[in-house]
């Protein structure tokens, strides 16, 4: 993050942060989630596609935001912990603090509805992770 940029980012909401690089271009929008106690990067299920690997620190944060889409998310367990689902009061934003540093791989993957009408097509969503 840009020093002292991460000060203009408000307080228990997402925001989209980009880059302008010295020829011109911008870099891709990075989510970020903020409050008082962290900064986390967040991961929009289905909506915005990540490019490329993911970067977080080891003891940093990841949040899976899934919107309306029921889905559930597989990872290494000994190399995230999912936390402060409380702190949000939704299912569809999952925290999860990074424990080691390496190479993982984090899945979300579409489920079913639960009234038994006509399913969407699954969708499974891979993501690369390395954190030092």
């Amino acid at each position: 993050m840009v020093r002292k940029g991460g000060k203009r980012i408000r307080f228990d909401e997402s925001s989209t942060v980009y880059v302008l690089n010295g020829d011109g271009q911008s870099s891709n929008g990075i989510g970020l989630f903020r409050t008082e106690a962290f900064v986390a990067r967040v991961i929009q299920f289905p909506v915005q596609n990540e490019f490329g690997l993911i970067h977080p620190k080891v003891g940093g944060y990841l949040l899976a935001d899934s919107g309306a889409a029921l889905s559930t998310d597989g990872f290494d367990r000994d190399f995230f912990t999912r936390n402060g689902d409380q702190a949000f009061g939704s299912d569809e934003l999952r925290l999860y603090q990074v424990l080691r540093g390496g190479d993982t791989g984090f899945v979300i993957s579409q489920i079913g509805f639960p009234n038994g009408g006509p399913q969407p097509p699954p969708i499974i969503w891979g993501l690369a992770i390395h954190a030092e």
